[in-house]
């Protein structure tokens, strides 16, 4: 019952994708990702700073690197790896 709570502050502080930095619409919502996978660290479930935003796209491409049975230990760095090429793109 808590998540749904915590979900919507994050999405509420964090609504865009960390990656496109796109905004979620009614039909394709942008979705919180576990930085720390919650089955390994159960204590991080409910934490804000263990989440991320990301567009649905980017969660299944960078946050599961396509497979929602894995996950990216490096999301972290891979986004600021990303923000800056889009940032100094020419």
């Amino acid at each position: 019952p808590k998540w749904r709570q915590v979900l919507s502050e994050h999405l509420a502080r964090n609504p865009l994708c960390a990656i496109c930095e796109k905004k979620g619409t009614l039909l394709e919502p942008n979705e919180a990702h576990h930085l720390k996978v919650f089955h390994l660290h159960p204590e991080m479930e409910l934490e804000l700073s263990n989440l991320c935003t990301l567009c649905r796209r980017h969660h299944l491409e960078w946050g599961h690197l396509r497979n929602f049975k894995s996950w990216n230990d490096g999301l972290k760095e891979d986004i600021r790896w990303w923000r800056e090429k889009i940032n100094s793109r020419p």
